[in-house]
């Protein structure tokens, strides 16, 4: 499959991120920094890290999202996140070292 076709189904990828408090029961908020961009802060359920939301103290604490793999482009690769994210949409692209491959 050439590097830059759309993945039939799926891989999984961890982002790095800081997990802080969500505003809600059964949610996290993340900030994600992927590099020389805007942060983005993404409202996820619990289960989308590997952190237990027990763990995490108000000041956050670093950990990994849990995100899809839409397209490998070489040395970049465009994932969507889960949940709510602001300030852009959920589809970004990143550099392939920032992501860890599941």
């Amino acid at each position: 499959m050439p590097r830059s076709q759309l993945m039939n189904t799926p891989k999984k990828v961890l982002v790095p991120c800081i997990v802080f408090p969500g505003m809600f029961n059964g949610e996290l908020q993340f900030q994600v920094q992927p590099p020389g961009a805007e942060a983005i802060h993404v409202y996820a359920a619990n289960s989308t890290t590997n952190i237990e939301p027990h763990q995490v103290p108000s000041s956050g604490i670093d950990g990994l999202l849990k995100a899809l793999l839409v397209q490998d482009l070489g040395d970049r690769v465009i994932i969507d996140l889960p949940g709510e994210t602001l300030p852009i949409g959920p589809r970004i692209r990143v550099p392939k070292s920032f992501v860890r491959f599941d």
